[in-house]
């Protein structure tokens, strides 16, 4: 398994289309939403047995740029239980038990909004023209998470975000660009944690550390999630720079063994 497969996160909401009346939602998390709706629908094993009367089921919205399948899996768990969580429990005025698009959604604007979630680079993407328009008047223009309706059918936005989750780890040949670091300007040795600029026309490169409190500051938090470079300035999410280095530990590893096989 390939380590782009784990790059893409996230959670949904779909609604069940078996009548023309029918309410019926369900809210879930996934690395791959176009496989999970066939599950939910029968198409392929492994749907939720809460989901099988209501087939067939259509997305409503995807919330994504989670950093982990651990984050994804927490903000599930907060979206199917508001009134449980302390991100959201103190400032749940009116949010019914039962769920309707309505709450789904107003839920959902509140979680975003909440400080345990508003750092975090999320987008919330729908599908359905009828909850976009919800969300609109729920959210009345709320500015802490960005939104977007999409035209197109799911699989080729899903194509597309795994294209551009690939484009974000470029192949990196950097480490012998720099000397000193770019942000303490100290000397960088062989045995230092760096990190370089995701962006191959920039060459930025810093110590991990000088890296990550250059994006804290601020702020009173341990672990950064997103900053600005340094030197060309564009944003970059914390976790792609880690996952980046993830994937040089990977390729310098493969080209050992490849090595090896040749002697």
């Amino acid at each position: 398994m390939s380590n782009q497969e784990h790059s893409f996160y996230c959670c949904y909401l779909i609604q069940s289309k078996k009548t023309a009346s029918s309410r019926s939602l369900y809210i879930g998390s996934t690395p791959n939403p176009i496989r999970r709706l066939r599950q939910h629908n029968g198409e392929l094993q492994g749907g939720a047995w809460k989901t099988r009367n209501g087939r067939p089921w259509i997305v409503l919205c995807l919330v994504h740029g989670f950093p982990n399948k651990t984050s994804a899996l927490q903000f599930e768990w907060i979206w199917q239980h508001p009134n449980l969580s302390r991100h959201t429990k103190d400032n749940q005025e009116s949010i019914k038990r039962t769920l309707s698009i309505n709450s789904s959604l107003n839920s959902l604007q509140k979680i975003v909004s909440s400080n345990g979630w508003k750092r975090w680079p999320l987008e919330i993407t729908f599908f359905s023209q009828h909850a976009f328009e919800r969300w609109n008047i729920i959210s009345k223009g709320n500015a802490s998470v960005k939104f977007s309706m999409e035209e197109r059918n799911l699989i080729d936005f899903y194509n597309q975000i795994f294209e551009e989750e690939l484009i974000k780890f470029p192949s990196k040949n950097k480490a012998s660009c720099k000397s000193t670091c770019d942000i303490c300007l100290c000397e960088l040795c062989e045995d230092d944690s760096l990190l370089y600029c995701l962006y191959d026309d920039c060459d930025m490169t810093s110590h991990t550390t000088c890296l990550a409190s250059h994006f804290l500051t601020g702020e009173e938090h341990i672990l950064p999630v997103l900053g600005r470079c340094i030197l060309c300035l564009r944003s970059l999410q914390w976790n792609k720079l880690i996952k980046s280095i993830q994937r040089k530990d990977i390729d310098d590893n493969n080209t050992v063994h490849v090595s090896l096989g040749k002697e």
